[in-house]
């Protein structure tokens, strides 16, 4: 049963398709008018390929409490992300995360993970125990709704 839900766009997706776009339609000119050889035309539609799966990546970071377990996916093609139980959780309470987190997944092992789409507005979840590939204690999750998902943690952490 899926008891929240809140997605938020990040800008990311755009640049990487107007890049991706660019860098198909610079190869298509310049394959056509013979100045690049097939090789090079070939790493170029490879390049813009690697931006298109940037922008299906990077679209939006989903926010879902459901079941036993906050999961925290970026998508909408969901190749990063995580979960964590909310009996692991200690705290959760609204913070601002600092530039030098930009967006996408971040962290230090043992100490820290960031998942951040766009803005400063995040939660911090301190857990009980370290999980996951990265071994962290904090993580922060950044949302433009703060508010209702510390409220919804908090209760979660309660029951």
């Amino acid at each position: 049963m899926i008891e929240y839900v809140h997605r938020q766009y990040g800008p990311w997706y755009v640049m990487f398709l107007v890049l991706g776009l660019g860098v198909f339609g610079v190869t298509a000119v310049c394959r056509a008018r013979g100045q690049i050889s097939g090789s090079v035309a070939v790493s170029l539609v490879l390049v813009g390929g690697i931006f298109f799966l940037g922008a299906a990546v990077l679209a939006y970071l989903e926010v879902r409490g459901d079941g036993d377990r906050l999961a925290v996916r970026f998508g909408p093609l969901p190749l990063f992300g995580t979960s964590i139980p909310y009996d692991a959780m200690e705290s959760a309470e609204r913070a601002r995360t600092s530039m030098l987190y930009g967006f996408g997944v971040q962290g230090l092992p043992w100490l820290f993970l960031a998942l951040n789409i766009r803005g400063s507005d995040a939660v911090q979840i301190r857990l009980k125990r370290r999980l996951g590939i990265w071994r962290a204690k904090t993580v922060f999750v950044g949302t433009d709704d703060a508010e209702n998902l510390v409220e919804f943690l908090r209760r979660k952490m309660a029951q």
